[in-house]
């Protein structure tokens, strides 16, 4: 008499699901590599600079020539009405934003981020302080490319 031997099958089902990862994981792989440089180039672009005066949580733009500027005290600052963007004064925030694509066995993982040690006021920048309006840089990079993301990764 003929017995279903439930630990054969899951192994058996185990095998088949193992090999088809193996065999997807390259392609899997060069898709997450194009999900890493579209965040990495939407996170580093430069986000446009206004001239602004007033405290840093609520800057007034304002226009003039370069004189009227000095004399009304005006700054020149990234734009914190921009939908994305890093803010970019000396530049080294933008050099700080790094990207690393890591694989196991049996998935990928995407990351990027502004490296703490190299502009440590980069969580400042991303979700403000008490004096300080957000200008996030991260997070836009990824909302604004989720649907691009979602199709790459279901090609």
């Amino acid at each position: 008499m003929w017995k279903l031997n439930p630990k054969k099958i899951e192994a058996d089902l185990q095998k088949i699901v193992q090999k088809t990862l193996e065999d997807k994981m390259p392609e899997m792989r060069r898709r997450m590599d194009k999900v890493s440089d579209i965040l990495y180039r939407a996170a580093t672009t430069k986000r446009p600079m206004i001239n602004a005066v007033g405290p840093g949580i609520a800057p007034i733009a304002v226009t003039g020539s370069k004189a009227k500027l000095a004399k009304m005290g005006a700054r020149r600052i990234s734009n914190p009405d921009a939908l994305f963007g890093v803010p970019v004064r000396t530049g080294n925030l933008q050099r700080s934003i790094k990207r690393k694509t890591e694989q196991d066995k049996n998935k990928i993982l995407v990351r990027v981020w502004a490296d703490e040690e190299q502009a440590p006021y980069a969580k400042d920048m991303e979700y403000g302080t008490p004096t300080v309006a957000a200008r996030p840089f991260l997070r836009p990079a990824l909302d604004l490319n989720k649907t691009l993301i979602e199709k790459i990764i279901k090609q």
